[in-house]
Parts: structure tokens; C-alpha cells; sequence
């Protein structure tokens, strides 16, 4: 039960109020039915985000926010960056060492990766892009059951 927000997302996510066709999500983490991954660069990236600081921060306080160690990421991004299509191995590579299937983005070229079988399989990643994808929160379908278990440190 856990969700990656891409950077390209993530200011329209963590504004106050959140987006409204990103509030679904927030709200999915926000009353811990899910949980954020980060790690890595995308740890980064948001954390130049205005508001991602203090969600983030109140979020890992509560256990809903799970940060992967920086070099399992890198190391995979390393293995996998010359067969993505995208900008964004870190993304992919986060995936695949968490185990998230579940990824809030923008960007139809990590779109195409996150869907590649090549690149996340068992199960196959999905991806939340609006409001109509509040179905994808269900706690009952596959690619939740893919996801650490560990607070964030």
C-alpha cells in the first residue's frame, strides 16, 4: 500500500490545500491507508518542494512515509538506466527495490516505463494521474500488496 509522487506532480500534491485531482491520494495517505516512498533522488527533488517538507515530515512522524536506503536506489538506477525510455530511472529503480507499484506522475514517457515488464513486473505498475484514478487506491488490488514495511529514518 504504498505511492511514489514524481517531482513533476509533487507541488500540485503538497500545496495547501492538495490539487483536487490529487486529493484522493493525499487523503489515501494522509488517514494511513497508504503510505509515500521515497529514496534517493526523488528524496531530493522534493525536498526543495515549498510544503513537501513539513507533510513529509509529519507523515514520517506518523509511520506513513518510508524512505529507501540512497544506495540500494542508486545501484539499481546504475543496472537499469540505459533501458529506460524516460528522465527517471531513479523512479523505476525506487520501484523495483520497494516494491511499489502505485505511482503518481506527469510525465508519459515514465508512464511508458512504469508499465514496461521489462522494467516492473509482478504485479505491473500502475498510474495515478487524476481524480478518475481514485480507483487505483483500492486496498484490495494487486500492487498493494508489494510494499516495505519500515518507518523512515
Amino acid at each position: 500500500m504504498c505511492a511514489i509522487v514524481d517531482a513533476n506532480k509533487a507541488a500540485r500534491f503538497f500545496s495547501i490545500p492538495p490539487d483536487t485531482d490529487l486529493l484522493p491520494l493525499w487523503d489515501w495517505i494522509e488517514r494511513g491507508r497508504g503510505s509515500l516512498i521515497l529514496g534517493g533522488q526523488l528524496e531530493d527533488e522534493l525536498s526543495v518542494i515549498g510544503n513537501a517538507g513539513r507533510a513529509i515530515l509529519g507523515w514520517a512522524r506518523r509511520g506513513r512515509i518510508y524512505i529507501e536506503d540512497r544506495e540500494a536506489v542508486y545501484e539499481e538506477q546504475k543496472e537499469i538506466s540505459d533501458r529506460c525510455r524516460s528522465n527517471d530511472a531513479h523512479i523505476i529503480a525506487l520501484a523495483r527495490v520497494t516494491g511499489a507499484r502505485l505511482l503518481c506522475s506527469g510525465d508519459s514517457d515514465l508512464h511508458e516505463d512504469f508499465g514496461n515488464p521489462g522494467l516492473i513486473n509482478r504485479p505491473r505498475g500502475v498510474v495515478y494521474q487524476d481524480a478518475s484514478h481514485a480507483h487505483l487506491l483500492d486496498p484490495h488490488a494487486q500492487w498493494h500488496q508489494h510494499c516495505p514495511h519500515r518507518p523512515a529514518r
